[in-house]
């Protein structure tokens, strides 16, 4: 029941994309509107490090920024 969904969240900021990749560099998550629960097409995925990158909107701005890191999976 804890951090169970990965997701970009903050204070006046809007997140516009989400992507999640595996160790070999494909994409196993997408979205503009939430966070990724660890499964990739209903599937629990294997624990271990994932790479994400999202883009976000500065709402007291109007800019655009990213940000990239990894996430570790733990089951």
């Amino acid at each position: 029941g804890i951090n169970d969904v990965f997701q970009s969240y903050g204070i006046n900021i809007e997140l516009k994309e989400l992507r999640i990749y595996n160790r070999w560099g494909a994409e196993v998550f997408v979205s503009n509107v939430g966070g990724w629960n660890g499964n990739f097409n209903g599937q629990p995925m294997e624990p271990g490090v994932y790479t994400y990158y999202a883009i976000y909107h500065k709402l007291y701005s109007g800019e655009s920024d990213w940000i990239a890191g990894e996430v570790t999976l733990m089951r």
